[in-house]
């Protein structure tokens, strides 16, 4: 968090602008566009920020969020959940019921914090994220399956292509 923040000061830069008139030819320049006399784009030449820099740390931005949909969430978070899922049906018969629910506690909460890394990082990346969050989702979306059908299933098993399958020969 504190990196993030940063980053993003990196951005403002103190610069007097004598040609300008600094700090409070860029008020002016403000009030100007308010009252109509100046265009809002002639605005940006008044203002203290470094447009070189804004952009480098917005691409870095960009590529941190995604590295961490994709690092974190998707392989640490929803593959886990994937993972867990099918350790649940696989020995569904063999756990007790109390490591059956402390399993799917484990899901739930691995399924929460998807949840939120998604959300939270969709709004700061914005639509580059898009695939990353939908990707997330689907693993997310199939290991609720797989517990879903642990239960339902006869012999606890699930699959996408398959449905339910048949453990024990017939």
């Amino acid at each position: 968090l504190m990196c993030e923040e940063m980053g993003s000061q990196r951005q403002w830069v103190f610069d007097a602008k004598s040609a300008t008139g600094g700090a409070s030819g860029a008020y002016k320049a403000r009030r100007e566009v308010l009252s109509g006399r100046r265009t809002l784009d002639s605005l940006q030449m008044f203002e203290l920020d470094n447009q070189f820099e804004r952009e480098r740390v917005d691409v870095a931005r960009r590529v941190f969020y995604a590295l961490l949909l994709v690092g974190r969430t998707l392989v640490g978070n929803a593959m886990q959940m994937w993972l867990q899922a099918s350790f649940l049906a696989l020995s569904f018969g063999y756990l007790g019921e109390e490591a059956s629910y402390k399993t799917i506690i484990g899901i739930a909460l691995s399924g929460t914090q998807i949840l939120v890394r998604c959300a939270t990082v969709s709004s700061k990346i914005g639509l580059i994220g898009l695939p990353f969050v939908g990707l997330n989702l689907f693993v997310m979306s199939w290991a609720v399956a797989k517990v879903y059908f642990a239960y339902a299933c006869e012999d606890h098993v699930w699959g996408i292509a398959t449905g339910c399958v048949k453990m024990h020969p017939a």
